[in-house]
């Protein structure tokens, strides 16, 4: 008899649409597809809001949580030890960066948040990361940790250019200023140059950056599928790749830079720690001028343009190829002991549907109009009685409202549920009995930021140097380094 595989499973919010579908693209759907021919490993993967997302982290042999935050990822990840079973956290984006351009959450991120995230990571057998940088900046939380590259496809053969010259960029709004830096230079490239073409894939907002381009001078395509995104830097002869330091840029990955050398387009890249290690594969600049010396250079000379498309295509497609990405991820996962159990089951066909109905619910409910998220998740709880997630919203909206005994029939059958009971038993007993006295919670957990200020300030009194610079280390990956000191 065949040994059975080992079931992976991806647990994430949603199945995320639209301009931030990149990252759900590359670090879930990717992934999975990377090892689906693998005979060792059966990969799916689940939105957190799925109706069997519950049953299947619980079943996985190898889960793997993609950022969650709420208080049942710290009963899933303690349920899952007590039977055995491997976790994983992934980061793969700067936790505590403002998200300014984010139309959903906008600004800060809320520190209690990202505190959950840094203790359920902790609490996890291992992290793993997108790039080196975030890697190094969490090392504290988690021995056992591994940096996993995006995987980008490569064409056996290199694309073919069609005549002229145009250059471009593709992404997303949170982009925006790194644009904005090099825009005068963009704008002197094409004075000098007449025929050159400027192409830009992306959101309304970001096409509103270069109308000072001559019409004929610029090409504006909305933002698309990733095969459209594909498409667009195969239209390419040179990849423009800005990245201002500091922020949410640090923590990024070098995926665009690989996108654009796969396509056959020569690239530009800002010196960044993000590109590291892309270094000879590149031509880098550190300020506009050194740029627009760059362009010039291709511009001029047609066998250094497709010299520099070449040698990045081949010395990327060695160096971060699907080969040496693979071979990286299989050793990851390999590396654990786990019982494979054999592939998940499918989820119901209509999962992801009832998946969206429950996202727009919460959304509802974060921005204010309870009622139409309580009447969205009874709807769901009156379909399927076992939807805990749903029932979970329910209680709480029920809760709010002052509704006890509603409250407290609602979320009963939550308690039989060994990752939403610990959390409803906390607010089972709040609507019983009252508000719990101080400090009858329990201790606050190690990325808890009020209790890490709090034991900071004793440590600095106490003159624990070694102990305070320690909890300082800590409290500055959520708060930044100056609110820490």
């Amino acid at each position: 008899m065949a040994d059975l595989p080992a079931s992976i499973l991806h647990l994430h919010v949603s199945d995320i649409e639209g301009e931030e579908q990149g990252q759900f693209r590359h670090r879930v759907l990717n992934a999975i597809a990377l090892l689906e021919g693998d005979a060792a490993f059966a990969p799916a993967h689940r939105s957190w809001r799925s109706p069997d997302a519950v049953s299947c982290a619980l079943a996985a042999d190898l889960l793997v949580v993609h950022g969650l935050a709420g208080t049942e990822t710290e009963a899933l990840i303690r349920h899952r030890r007590g039977d055995g079973k491997v976790t994983l956290y992934e980061i793969a984006d700067e936790l505590t960066a403002p998200r300014s351009w984010s139309r959903l959450n906008p600004g800060k991120p809320n520190a209690l948040t990202v505190g959950r995230q840094l203790f359920h990571a902790s609490l996890c057998d291992g992290v793993q990361f997108s790039s080196a940088w975030l890697a190094d900046r969490y090392a504290e939380l988690n021995e056992r940790r591994a940096v996993l590259g995006n995987i980008v496809a490569f064409p056996v053969e290199m694309p073919a250019k069609p005549a002229g010259f145009v250059f471009g960029w593709a992404g997303t709004r949170s982009h925006k200023e790194d644009l904005r830096a090099i825009l005068p230079e963009i704008e002197e490239f094409c004075r000098r140059h007449a025929d050159a073409v400027f192409a830009l894939m992306g959101d309304e907002e970001l096409q509103g950056v270069f109308t000072g381009l001559a019409p004929g001078q610029r090409r504006f395509r909305p933002f698309g599928s990733y095969e459209d995104y594909r498409q667009f830097l195969r239209s390419l002869h040179v990849c423009l790749v800005p990245l201002l330091d500091g922020g949410f840029n640090r923590g990024r990955s070098d995926v665009k830079v690989v996108e654009a050398a796969a396509e056959g387009a020569a690239v530009i890249a800002q010196e960044a720690i993000a590109f590291a290690a892309c270094g000879d594969a590149v031509l880098s600049f550190r300020t506009g001028p050194e740029m627009l010396a760059h362009l010039e250079s291709l511009y001029q000379d047609r066998r250094a343009l497709e010299d520099a498309a070449q040698a990045g295509c081949a010395i990327l497609s060695e160096r971060k190829g699907e080969a040496a990405v693979r071979a990286a991820h299989r050793a990851w996962y390999s590396g654990w002991k786990v019982a494979a159990g054999g592939p998940l089951r499918e989820p119901p066909p209509e999962a992801r549907a009832l998946a969206g109905r429950l996202d727009d619910a919460m959304r509802a409910a974060r921005t204010g109009e309870t009622e139409s998220a309580l009447a969205a998740a009874q709807a769901l709880i009156e379909r399927d009685p076992s939807y805990v997630q749903a029932r979970w919203l329910a209680a709480q909206l029920l809760a709010d409202d002052g509704r006890t005994g509603d409250a407290l029939d609602c979320g009963a059958p939550l308690a039989a549920c060994p990752v939403f009971g610990p959390s409803w038993k906390t607010v089972g007993e709040r609507l019983t009995m009252g508000p719990a006295s101080e400090g009858a919670e329990g201790p606050a957990h190690p990325f808890q930021p009020f209790a890490l200020a709090a034991e900071l300030k004793r440590s600095r009194e106490e003159g624990d140097i070694e102990t305070a610079d320690r909890l300082r280390r800590r409290l500055s990956l959520f708060l930044g380094d100056a609110a820490a000191n």
